[in-house]
């Protein structure tokens, strides 16, 4: 029963916010979402050194 205690109001949106975010990278797949975060990352790297 702590929330009972706790002020203000609770992050709805935000919750509902995230459940659809693990449902779009779930559909996508994480090994995707990593491959292109690497692709990315590598992709930085490469113009930040130039």
């Amino acid at each position: 029963m702590p929330w009972k205690f706790e002020a203000g109001t609770p992050a709805i949106a935000e919750a509902i916010g995230l459940g659809a975010a693990v449902e779009y990278l779930t559909e996508l797949g994480m090994e995707w979402v990593h491959a292109q975060e690497s692709q990315l990352v590598r992709y930085a790297m490469a113009r930040l050194s130039e």
